[in-house]
């Protein structure tokens, strides 16, 4: 989706370890800059899914049965 990024695990459960180096690098002085396109992904596909996946989502109903006990 972004050739031009560094990172290419956008979410955090995805470890990206090439990412993890570049910005080793950059802390050291290795790299002078990188691009990381991750609030992007975030802004133009993670957050809408997320919205029409929310929408999409039936409302969920309490399923608890109520008896009544006549004494």
């Amino acid at each position: 989706m972004f050739p031009k990024s560094a990172r290419s695990g956008f979410k955090p459960f995805q470890f990206d370890m090439a990412f993890g180096y570049i910005k080793l690098l950059n802390i050291i002085g290795g790299v002078s800059s990188y691009k990381d396109s991750k609030a992007q992904f975030y802004k133009q596909y993670y957050k809408p899914h997320l919205a029409e996946k929310q929408k999409n989502e039936p409302a969920l109903q309490p399923s608890v049965a109520i008896l009544e006990v006549n004494a």
